[in-house]
C-alpha cells in the first residue's frame, strides 16, 4: 500500500475538526480527565526547504521557510530575564511567512531561541516547579493529543500545541529543550487553519490543515539535532497516526498498516508491515520504531530503516501502552474480555533491555497496577517508567523504578487538579497540569516538572 497525494476530499468544518481530534480515537482506552485524589486511582508544490542551525531562512511563495541541564528551583527558562517585554508573537522581524495551504497564515520564528521569552517557573513543593503555558496569556491552553516528548542525546525535547482563544484562535506550536527551556522551533498559525502536532509519537512532526473546504494538510518535520524544520510536499489527504524518527517519519493507517516515507523530504508513504490484528501507539527512539500489535496474542514489534518488522516481545497480555528509550522498551500489558475496549481485568508493567536490531528481549514483569483502564502516554528513561492509570473515579500518575522494584503514586500539588504524563528525562518527570476549569476537556492549562531526586517528597510509595 502506498499513500500519496490524490484529489482532495471535500469536507465541512465539523468533519475536519473531527478528523483532527480522531487521533484520540486511535486509543482504544477511555480518556479520563477527572480530579486525582489520594486514593489508589485518582504548500504549495514548491518542494522542501528549511532553516539551518538556530535560525529559519525565509523562502519565496513557491517554497517554504527555509546529559540534561536543570535550572535552579523557581528559576526562569534560559535567557527569560534578558528577553524583551511584550508579546513575542507581535515582532514582525522575528517571523517569516511560510506558504502552506490556501487560507492559512503560517509563520516560523527566524531565530526561535531568541524569540521565545521563556517560561517563569515557580515552586510547588520540594522538587516541584510549575508554570502556565504561553507567557503572554495566562489563559492559554494546550491540546493533550498535540503534545509529545522525546529524549535526544540526553536532553528531553517537549513539543506543545498551544493556543489562545478569541475572535481569532491563535496557535503556537513549539518544541523546547529541557533542561534550559530554549526553543528548538516556533510556528504560528493565525489564519483559517488549525495547527497541531501530528501525533503523540511524533514530537517533531507538525500538521497544518484548513478548518473547512478540501480536506488536506501540510506536514512539517523538525530535526532535533540540527534544529532544522522542513515543510514537505505535496499535502496529504489521508489521516494517519504519525510517528517520526531520526531521518524520517511515518504513520499507522486504519490500525493495520505501518507506513513509512521512503523519501523523508516527501509525503508519499509506503507500507513496511501489514498486521492481521491491530496496531497502536507507534513510538521511536535512537533508530528504532516500536508499535504494539494485538492479534491472537500480544506483541511488541520493532522496525528500523533497512530492516523488516520483527517481534521484540510477545505474551498472553494485550499491550495497551508502549514507551521506548535508548536503552529500554516498556509497556503496560492488560487482560480481560473487554481489554480492546479499554477496560481491564488486570494490568501489569513489563519491560526489557532494548535488544539489538532484529533481536528479541528478555521480558521482566513489573508490578500489577490497581487500575481498570489507562490514558495518555507511557514513558521510560533511566531506571523509571511512568504512565497514567485510571479507575472509575479518576486517573493517577504512577512512577515505577524497575531497578529496585519500587512503585509510586504521584500526588498533585494542588487539590482538584489532574496530571498527565508528557515525558521523562534522566532527572525529571514532565507533566501536563489541568486545573478544574479545563478538566473534562481535551486541553490542559499548565506544566509541572518534578525532580526525580525528590520522589519521596511528591509521591507515595505503594
Amino acid at each position: 500500500m502506498t499513500i500519496g497525494s490524490s484529489e482532495p476530499k471535500r469536507v465541512d468544518r465539523a468533519l475536519t475538526l473531527a478528523l483532527l481530534v480522531a487521533l484520540g480515537a486511535l486509543d482504544p482506552a477511555c480518556h479520563h480527565k477527572t480530579s486525582s485524589g489520594s486514593g489508589s486511582g485518582g504548500v504549495s508544490q514548491g518542494g522542501t526547504a528549511g532553516y539551518g542551525g538556530d535560525g529559519f531562512g525565509a523562502a519565496g511563495p513557491s517554497g517554504a521557510a527555509g546529559g540534561t541541564l536543570v535550572a535552579a528551583s523557581g528559576a526562569e527558562d534560559a535567557g527569560a530575564s534578558s528577553k524583551p517585554s511584550g508579546d513575542f508573537r507581535s515582532d514582525p522581524d522575528a517571523w517569516a511567512p511560510v506558504d502552506t495551504l490556501a487560507g492559512c497564515s503560517t509563520l516560523v520564528a527566524r531565530d526561535p531561541k531568541s524569540t521565545w521569552p521563556g517560561l517563569a517557573w515557580s515552586d510547588c513543593g520540594a522538587g516541584c516547579r510549575e508554570s502556565k503555558l504561553l507567557p503572554v496569556d495566562a489563559a492559554s491552553l494546550a491540546a493533550t493529543l498535540g503534545t509529545g516528548a522525546r529524549v535526544v542525546n540526553g536532553v528531553l525535547h517537549v513539543s506543545l500545541s498551544m493556543r489562545t482563544e478569541g475572535d481569532l484562535t491563535r496557535y503556537v506550536l513549539g518544541s523546547f529543550s529541557y533542561g534550559d527551556g530554549s526553543a528548538d522551533a516556533l510556528v504560528r498559525e493565525e489564519g483559517s487553519c488549525i495547527a497541531q502536532l501530528a501525533g503523540r509519537g511524533a514530537p517533531g512532526t507538525l500538521r497544518i490543515l484548513p478548518r473547512q473546504g478540501d480536506f488536506q494538510y501540510r506536514v512539517g518535520e523538525l530535526d532535533f539535532s540540527t534544529r532544522s524544520l522542513a515543510w514537505l510536499s505535496p499535502p496529504l489527504t489521508t489521516m494517519v497516526d504519525a510517528f517520526d524518527f531520526e531521518g524520517g517519519w511515518g504513520g499507522v493507517q486504519a490500525f493495520t498498516d505501518l507506513l513509512v516515507a521512503a523519501d523523508p523530504t516527501n509525503t508519499t508513504l509506503s507500507s513496511v508491515y501489514t498486521s492481521s490484528g491491530l496496531l497502536f501507539y507507534p513510538t521511536s527512539n535512537s533508530g528504532l520504531v516500536a508499535v504494539t500489535e494485538t492479534a491472537s496474542s500480544g506483541r511488541i514489534l520493532g522496525w528500523a530503516p533497512n530492516q523488516s518488522a520483527w517481534p521484540i516481545a510477545s505474551g498472553s497480555w494485550t499491550p495497551v501502552r508502549l514507551g521506548l528509550s535508548s536503552e529500554r522498551v516498556a509497556w503496560l500489558g492488560a487482560t480481560g474480555a473487554r481489554v480492546n475496549d479499554g477496560l481491564y481485568d488486570s494490568a501489569a508493567l513489563y519491560s526489557c533491555a532494548r535488544p539489538e536490531l532484529g533481536g528479541t528481549c528478555q521480558v521482566q514483569k513489573g508490578p500489577d497496577l490497581p487500575i481498570t483502564t489507562s490514558s495518555g502516554v507511557l514513558a521510560t528513561e533511566g531506571r523509571f517508567i511512568t504512565l497514567n492509570g485510571c479507575v472509575a473515579s479518576g486517573c493517577t500518575v504512577y512512577l515505577y523504578s524497575w531497578a529496585d522494584d519500587a512503585l509510586y503514586r504521584v500526588n498533585p500539588a494542588h487539590a482538584g487538579h489532574t496530571l498527565d504524563v508528557i515525558g521523562l528525562s534522566a532527572d525529571e518527570l514532565f507533566l501536563a497540569d489541568s486545573s478544574p476549569t479545563v478538566i473534562g476537556t481535551p486541553d490542559f492549562d499548565g506544566l509541572v516538572r518534578l525532580s526525580l531526586a525528590n520522589v519521596a517528597d511528591f509521591a507515595t510509595r505503594l
